[in-house]
């Protein structure tokens, strides 16, 4: 069974790279500095919030790109909901942790912090334009150009590149902290882990998910080897990444809906519809709710509902989590009917997913991101060069990305390490910056 004190360890991984070893991997867990009256949870919600990687979401598409209509989720927003629901979904869970679980007054406020810093951070490593962007950039790496630039130690990573293992290289790593990487505790590292398994193994290749490239091999072993997570050759998920892959489902679903009506993509009577089939049997009429309330009311209204459902299936399952039983997220363990609500929003994503003004933007994405990997991965080619060495344009990419003060002090650094720093700076693009800068490297 697992280990709550380890679960919620405050340690912090120390990151980099062993130049005398070949440019090899190193990963260690060290206690968190004590020199704050904050805990360390609480340090990591304001690493992440006062970030520029998280400002940058608020010009990240949630699911419509280049919207014209303000009022629509962008990554930032949706991300600061599912904290939201997170916290209540721990709030919810209150009693439980306590009388059941036995956990004391410090460890369920860790417990908040935990969720909150994880749902907040979980799509920082998004690329521009969604998901759109992380195809866009399989289908780069696929290429027959790309396959004689990228070096082989690092090509996987861009061939199946997954959001949720970007997030993980920004939220554990501590060598660059100048760009962005969080370091943050292994508590939080866990619980954001929805997919816990590295790129390369059977279940990454069935999922088409995973939660570490192979930069990160050794210090998502460490953390989840400090968590009490790792079974023999493969890991089992953090009991809390739970109630964090609950909250994303909550709001995504609710959000994307009420952003459908305000872009006309779906009609307002249709949209509350679906979120009344949530109060079953004469619910409804007693809770007061009908077509003529509000739609942010009845979202109100259904997010309670749904946290309260969550939560129990959390209880019900709760045994299985921590004997590491993968019991799949939580909302296919809800009460019939929630489900079956669920089920029918989701069915509309075939409408919201293929709205012409969306595929449209998803295509030009495709072509931006080609430009700019094809310009930026040529780069790699000359890993080693001095900087007063390179052609003028090699030098002006560098210094839009990086510096010349950068670039010569990470030299020595292998290609695979590089090609991963040239990852970074592309997919933490807001949308309307890599549109404007394709367009000038045009």
């Amino acid at each position: 069974m697992l280990d709550w004190k380890k679960l919620l360890s405050s340690e912090r991984l120390k990151t980099g790279i062993d130049l005398a070893a070949g440019g090899a991997a190193v990963a260690e867990a060290r206690p968190s500095a004590a020199a704050s009256a904050r805990t360390p949870f609480e340090a990591d919600y304001g690493r992440v919030i006062f970030s520029a990687a998280t400002r940058r979401l608020a010009g990240k598409t949630q699911v419509h790109p280049f919207s014209s209509v303000d009022y629509v989720h962008n990554r930032l927003t949706h991300s600061l909901e599912v904290s939201t629901v997170a916290y209540s979904l721990v709030r919810e869970l209150d009693r439980f942790f306590v009388s059941e679980v036995g956990l004391d007054a410090g460890q369920t406020e860790a417990v908040a912090w935990i969720v909150r810093t994880a749902a907040l951070a979980h799509d920082l490593g998004n690329p521009p334009y969604g998901h759109a962007g992380e195809f866009a950039i399989r289908q780069w790496a696929g290429g027959e150009g790309a396959a004689s630039i990228l070096p082989p130690d690092a090509a996987a990573d861009f061939r199946l590149y997954d959001g949720n293992a970007q997030t993980f290289r920004l939220l554990s790593r501590s060598d660059l902290r100048d760009s962005s990487y969080f370091r943050l505790t292994l508590a939080a590292l866990g619980a954001g882990v929805k997919y816990p398994f590295r790129i390369g193994s059977p279940e990454a290749e069935g999922a088409g998910k995973c939660a570490a490239f192979s930069s990160e091999a050794v210090a998502f072993d460490c953390a989840m080897s400090a968590l009490g997570l790792k079974r023999g050759g493969g890991y089992v998920r953090h009991p809390l990444s739970y109630l964090v892959e609950a909250a994303d489902d909550i709001c995504y679903l609710l959000a994307d809906m009420e952003d459908a009506i305000a872009l006309h993509v779906l009609r307002e009577g249709d949209v509350k519809r679906l979120v009344l089939r949530l109060f079953p049997d004469g619910m409804a009429a007693e809770m007061k709710l009908s077509e003529k309330s509000p739609v942010q009311f009845l979202r109100a209204m259904a997010i309670e509902r749904l946290v309260h459902a969550f939560a129990a299936a959390f209880r019900e399952k709760y045994g299985e989590i921590m004997d590491g039983v993968p019991v799949g997220p939580l909302d296919r363990n809800v009460d019939e009917s929630t489900r079956a609500a669920m089920d029918d929003w989701r069915a509309q994503y075939k409408v919201v997913f293929k709205t012409p003004h969306k595929v449209v933007s998803e295509i030009g994405a495709y072509q931006e991101f080609s430009a700019l990997f094809d310009k930026y991965a040529g780069l790699l080619g000359k890993v080693g060069t001095p900087y007063s060495g390179l052609d003028f344009l090699s030098r002006r990419l560098i210094d839009l990305a990086w510096s010349e003060e950068f670039y010569e002090r990470h030299l020595a650094y292998p290609k695979s390490w590089w090609a991963h720093v040239v990852l970074d700076f592309v997919v933490g693009m807001t949308d309307s910056y890599m549109h404007n800068l394709v367009g000038a490297l045009a």
